[in-house]
C-alpha cells in the first residue's frame, strides 16, 4: 500500500525509503515480496502492480544491489510535482525550472498512430516516457 513517505522521488537517493544500492531482502522488509519477478544475466527486475513500481537489481560479487527505480502512478511525486499523466509541454516546462541538465529525445514510435516519445537526462539518469504527449512513466537510476 501506498504511504506519502514512499511517493517521494529522489533522484540520487531513491523512492521515499526505497535508497539505491540496498539488496533484495532489505526492499522485501520494506515494502514485501513482488507480484513479477525477471531476470536477464546479471539483472532481475521486480514489478510491485499495487504500488505501479518497479525496480532493478543488478549483481555484485555475490549479492544484488539495487540500481534503477520505475513508476507509473500519479502519485508519485518530483519535487513535490504529480507529472504523470501531464502532457509533454507541462513536464517539459517544469524540467526546465527544475535545471535537472540537458535533454535529450528520441522518437520510440513503431507507427504514426501510436506517438511514443522519450526524454533522457543523463545527468541525473532520468528517464521518461510518453504516449501520444502524455506522461506515462517515470524511470530513474543511481548515479
Amino acid at each position: 500500500m501506498k504511504t506519502s513517505d514512499m511517493q517521494t522521488i529522489d533522484l540520487q537517493k531513491g523512492l521515499g525509503k526505497i535508497r539505491f544500492g540496498i539488496n533484495k531482502n532489505e526492499l522485501i522488509e520494506l515494502i514485501g515480496k513482488p507480484d513479477e519477478k525477471e531476470q536477464e544475466d546479471e539483472v532481475e527486475s521486480w514489478h510491485y502492480d499495487e504500488l505501479e513500481l518497479s525496480v532493478s537489481f543488478e549483481k555484485y560479487d555475490s549479492d544484488w544491489e539495487l540500481l534503477t527505480l520505475s513508476v507509473t502512478d500519479s502519485a508519485y511525486t518530483l519535487a513535490e510535482h504529480a507529472l504523470i499523466g501531464l502532457a509533454r509541454a507541462k513536464v517539459m516546462d517544469l524540467l526546465t525550472v527544475l535545471n535537472l541538465g540537458e535533454m535529450e529525445y528520441e522518437d520510440l514510435s513503431e507507427n504514426d498512430d501510436d506517438k511514443q516519445i522519450a526524454i533522457y537526462i543523463e545527468a541525473q539518469g532520468l528517464s521518461l516516457f510518453f504516449d501520444n504527449n502524455i506522461l506515462q512513466e517515470i524511470q530513474w537510476d543511481m548515479q
